[in-house]
């Protein structure tokens, strides 16, 4: 799903396309299994607010689309 964060325009039945073409780049991130847990931790932990919800800077950003660009699907 942060694939679909970063091109928004690709349908979800093509993220998993476009996290193997670039591996190196999304399979580090952080993500979670559970969109009920992140609701439920967002209510609940005290040391959260709305502005926590980034984890990448954005020259990661940046970097990712430029790999992305110079990649050719096969």
């Amino acid at each position: 799903h942060n694939e679909h964060h970063d091109f928004m325009q690709i349908p979800g039945s093509k993220l998993p396309a476009l996290r193997k073409l670039i591996p190196e780049y999304y399979a580090d991130l952080t993500h979670h299994h559970s969109w009920t847990w992140v609701l439920l931790e967002f209510i609940f932990r005290k040391d959260l607010s709305l502005s926590d919800r980034i984890v990448r800077s954005r020259a990661d950003f940046n970097l990712g689309r430029k790999r992305l660009r110079g990649s050719k699907a096969g």
